[in-house]
């Protein structure tokens, strides 16, 4: 299970991202000649952004702090999270997009509250990870009624006045997946509605998940459903370019 309080997720082959490779290398391009990165991000999803490991172990090693530094060069402080760091983060374990959606209000849980919380007058992106529960939880995954959920937490969060962009991140691979064609089919289905929907969207940003699954792979844990501390690493390097370019085209 994905997590603590609920059902579990993450899933099998999608589409690999351009990015430093699948194990990851820090960005090329040295901090010292880029321009320094004054956005802020809001990363949200299950435990996949919650950055759970090994299984009943407690370790949490989110991608988020990882993207944070490669979008500053510096490793933020934990104790500044919802403070100065430019890049905050929320995953609750086990829930599902449909779940997210009933509680978007709720306090220390739903994205609404999050957001209007937030430490800065703008939230330039919110990363929206979500999905692996929901398939994974079905017997039969309908995956236009999961899409149809995370399609909202979207909607729900450029209506925000602090929200200018979203990115959605495919549902990532894992054992469940490539072990159960139904579910990999309805996987594979949700993804393609998000690109879809991000076409037609000009403030939903899509991205592909950048590593593919690979059973005991060093980029997944030992589950075979949760990203290893590395994975989380990877992922968070790899989303860099990814914020950075639309944070950069927003300001352009």
């Amino acid at each position: 299970d994905i997590g603590s309080s609920a059902p579990s997720g993450a899933v099998s082959g999608s589409s690999p991202l351009e990015q430093p490779s699948m194990h990851a290398e820090p960005p090329s391009d040295s901090p010292s000649i880029r321009p320094p990165f004054e956005g802020y991000v809001f990363c949200y999803g299950d435990s996949l952004t919650a950055g759970l490991n090994e299984p009943n172990s407690g370790n949490h090693t989110p991608y988020g702090p990882s993207l944070e530094e490669a979008l500053t060069g510096e490793y933020p402080d934990p104790l500044n999270r919802f403070d100065t760091n430019a890049v905050d983060y929320r995953g609750v374990p086990g829930w599902t997009a449909v779940q997210l959606v009933e509680v978007w209000n709720r306090t220390k849980l739903g994205l609404g509250y999050f957001l209007d919380t937030a430490p800065r007058e703008f939230v330039d992106v919110v990363i929206i990870m979500v999905g692996t529960n929901d398939v994974r939880n079905m017997d039969e995954p309908d995956a236009t009624y999961i899409f149809e959920h995370v399609r909202a937490l979207h909607e729900e969060s450029l209506l925000h006045p602090k929200v200018k962009r979203t990115l959605a991140v495919e549902i990532p691979g894992g054992a469940y997946r490539s072990n159960n064609p139904t579910r990999d089919a309805a996987a594979l289905a949700v993804n393609e509605m998000l690109l879809e929907f991000a076409s037609v969207n000009p403030r939903v940003h899509h991205t592909p998940f950048p590593f593919p699954y690979e059973q005991d792979g060093p980029n997944w844990s030992s589950d075979r459903l949760h990203f290893s501390v590395e994975g989380n690493r990877v992922l968070g390097v790899a989303l860099a370019p990814v914020v950075r370019k639309i944070v950069e085209e927003e300001d352009s």
